[in-house]
């Protein structure tokens, strides 16, 4: 197998940092296969190589009695939405009106309906603590 800089790679295979030559890239086609992906795009060119990873497009799974796929686009969520869903799911945080407030450098009301309509759709769920109102992901 060639190698773009053979000298590296011999490094790093003889101080078992890698684990398998050649087996790297078959792994990540092997693991965007697995999640449902496609496959990623390998172009090289006179001074690099570049692997390019396609995300789900807005889609977010979440479990029911099976799974189910909802794309955030469909629902007519804008951007500062999708990147509220976005932490609260992948982090498993909850956030506040507050941290929309500084997140985003909106007024209150603004947060208020941006939650609102997460809360509606049943995509964060409400709550109170610290005499704070949160939103959090609901419970599949």
């Amino acid at each position: 197998i060639g190698h773009r800089n053979e000298r590296i790679c011999d490094i790093f295979y003889k101080t078992n940092y890698m684990e398998h030559i050649g087996r790297g890239i078959s792994q990540m086609i092997d693991e965007m296969k697995k999640s449902g992906l496609e496959e990623p795009e390998f172009s090289e060119g006179n001074d690099s190589f570049k692997v390019m990873f396609k995300g789900n497009g807005g889609k977010i799974s979440h479990y029911e009695n099976n799974e189910k796929v909802i794309n955030l686009k469909d629902l007519g969520l804008n951007q500062r939405q999708i990147v509220i869903l976005t932490e609260i799911i992948n982090n498993n945080v909850s956030m506040t009106y507050d941290d929309h407030i500084k997140m985003f450098n909106t007024s209150k009301p603004t947060a208020e309906r941006d939650f609102r309509k997460l809360a509606k759709l049943n995509l964060v769920k409400k709550s109170i603590a610290n005499r704070k109102v949160q939103f959090s992901s609901p419970d599949y």
